[in-house]
């Protein structure tokens, strides 16, 4: 589902918000659904704003997640709205993972932008899930509008953190292939 908004803070922009769910049986479903969302993204003229359970499995300590991340974020079309803290969006003692996301594609990855999961502490009594709540927390994001910023380039640090994240994440999942075979 996909709607064209117009801002109430800047009545001239534009942009489509769109909610998603996308499949948590079918991998292959749900990596095919991410492939179509980023193709889909591309072609947009308008800014998109997306939410919604995407099922990547965003694990909250690791960072290792589904490949549909991969194939959504896949040339940069669509980009994280990442909350300062990260906690598991499902009521699951489970899981300790990110199901629930806000992207931006567009445009609108150059607007100021927040997000914040919310009821992560256990006072709060979201969780778990029962006949009068979600089985998800939900997620508060904003936006201002009509404040593009262009993003700064990363600085070598930046890039060298970000590299050394990448090659901590294969090696966890080498680890764990490995000691899955023993």
């Amino acid at each position: 589902m996909s709607a064209k908004l117009l801002s109430c803070l800047s009545p001239l922009q534009e942009f489509l918000f769109v909610v998603n769910h996308l499949y948590r049986s079918s991998e292959s479903s749900r990596h095919e659904q991410a492939r179509l969302l980023n193709e889909w993204g591309r072609s947009q003229q308008l800014p998109i704003i997306a939410a919604g359970d995407y099922n990547f499995d965003w694990d909250v300590v690791s960072g290792i997640h589904d490949e549909g991340w991969d194939l959504i974020t896949a040339d940069d079309v669509f980009t994280w709205v990442k909350p300062d803290k990260l906690i598991a969006t499902i009521c699951s003692n489970r899981y300790n993972s990110v199901l629930d996301f806000v992207f931006v594609a567009g445009e609108a990855k150059n607007w100021p932008a927040s997000s914040v999961i919310l009821y992560g502490d256990p006072s709060d009594a979201y969780c778990p899930d029962d006949q009068t709540t979600s089985d998800h927390r939900p997620i508060l994001a904003t936006f201002q509008l009509g404040e593009s910023v262009q993003p700064t380039p990363p600085n070598q640090q930046q890039v060298l953190l970000e590299q050394i994240e990448q090659i901590e994440r294969e090696l966890l999942k080498l680890k764990t292939l490995v000691e899955g075979r023993s």
